[in-house]
């Protein structure tokens, strides 16, 4: 038997869009794979302070020379950077970032 919370929620219902427009910080922010570098950049980007933002902090992927040298800092910066690439079909809906585990990147995509 159906309860009054069930017959008030509208199955037929379809939204025009499961997205919306994103502003262009919020779109560099999800585009780029390393958890600090995502940090440190929405950081920056919350106290306004655009000029003081390094190029290689708003890459969406860091090269093998770029991620070595970060990786040379502190293996907790490595967080998120060994993702594979997404293709343009596909969306990250979720992403657990594990700070007490520098070996493992997990991430949940929907093509």
């Amino acid at each position: 038997m159906p309860t009054q919370a069930a017959e008030r929620i509208d199955l037929a219902f379809r939204p025009k869009g499961y997205f919306w427009p994103l502003g262009v910080q919020k779109h560099l922010l999800t585009h780029i794979k390393g958890a600090a570098r995502r940090a440190m950049l929405e950081r920056l980007i919350e106290e306004g302070r655009f000029g003081e933002i390094p190029a290689a902090l708003a890459k969406t992927r860091l090269t093998d020379e770029e991620r070595a040298e970060i990786g040379r800092i502190h293996p907790r910066l490595m967080g998120g950077e060994y993702l594979p690439d997404m293709s343009d079909d596909e969306v990250e809906f979720a992403r657990r970032d594990r700070i007490d585990d520098v070996r493992r990147d997990e991430r949940l995509r929907e093509a």
